[in-house]
């Protein structure tokens, strides 16, 4: 009789094992969707705001594209190094195809999780210094900048949400403060300056559109 009351309990745990996987991966696919679509309107909202920059400005991207400043993270990275999260993870599926706990299997979501997260919140703190009132170019420009930062601030939200998913912990940029302006006197400069936060926070939405597209295929396997 108690073999068989453990035979019968073994059994019930097996049959949950599966479930138990499809409804995370049901959980994650769903929020990285709604992730990717929100991290495709920012990267749209960006590519808004910059040709009035540049008509302002009387620039061209091409002219200025050497120009960085210091604080704003590089988003270009190695396709190889990018790529090698995904090979790393399908070779953990391989190795165990029936497991649905392992850490492992989660550390690549969670590695490019916390890393946008973190460029996020740089960008974040840079629009807020030199991407301001009195730096626009005009009334529509100020709300579009206002409407972008709820969207950063809301997709960071959503990554936070996503890494307790992951059982990984989140990014927070503590004591974190960008570098001053340049020439906080002269508006041309300032409007520069907000210009290149913008261009490199385009990429770093290509970015994490990659990502969360990448992510959300995986969550379809």
């Amino acid at each position: 009789m108690l073999r068989a009351l453990i035979l019968l309990h073994l059994c019930a745990l097996a049959s949950l094992v599966p479930y138990t996987k499809i409804k995370k991966n049901h959980t994650l696919h769903d929020t990285y969707s709604r992730s990717l679509m929100l991290a495709r309107m920012i990267h749209q909202d960006v590519r808004n705001l910059l040709p009035s920059y540049e008509e302002q400005l009387g620039i061209k991207d091409s002219q200025v594209s050497n120009l960085f400043m210091k604080g704003l993270p590089s988003c270009a990275s190695n396709y190889s190094d990018w790529h090698s999260l995904e090979r790393e993870r399908q070779r953990t599926r391989d190795l165990y195809p029936l497991s649905s706990t392992l850490p492992s299997l989660c550390t690549q979501d969670a590695t490019r999780l916390q890393q946008d997260s973190e460029y996020l919140q740089l960008f974040d703190r840079h629009i807020n210094v030199c991407c301001s009132s009195e730096h626009q170019l005009d009334t529509q420009s100020n709300k579009l900048t206002l409407e972008l930062q709820l969207k950063i601030r809301d997709l960071q939200v959503q990554i936070t949400q996503q890494l307790k998913l992951l059982q990984q912990p989140g990014v927070y940029m503590a004591g974190l403060s960008p570098a001053p302006l340049c020439n906080p006197e002269s508006l041309w400069y300032g409007r520069m300056e907000g210009y290149i936060v913008l261009r490199d926070l385009e990429k770093c939405a290509q970015k994490v559109v990659r990502d969360y597209t990448l992510m959300r295929s995986q969550q379809q396997q």
